[in-house]
């Protein structure tokens, strides 16, 4: 005896029991199918690793950023002068 069960589209794994039974025996068989589409698991860890790759790219942003130096420093320079009067002047000049 031969029979075919058609699946249409599977959402999710399914497991299917085959039964054969006689006044001699009984037999069967477990088959597991499993669906074509992605598995929740891979799912998972793929948008984790993307999460980390972001985390690691934003990081490295980061610490390129902090170690930049400045585009222009401000140096000030103080004069001191001592007029012919006597009195002591102190200049900042930019």
């Amino acid at each position: 005896l031969e029979s075919q069960v058609m699946f249409g589209h599977l959402e999710s794994t399914l497991a299917v029991r085959c039964l054969a039974r006689n006044e001699m025996a009984a037999v069967s068989r477990e088959v597991k199918l499993v669906s074509n589409g992605p598995h929740p698991e891979l799912t998972v860890a793929a948008a984790v690793l993307v999460l980390l790759v972001i985390v690691i790219i934003s990081l490295i942003v980061l610490v390129v950023i902090w170690k930049q130096k400045p585009r222009y420093e401000i140096r000030w320079r103080v004069i001191e002068s001592v007029s012919p009067d006597g009195h002591e002047y102190i200049y900042v000049d930019p």
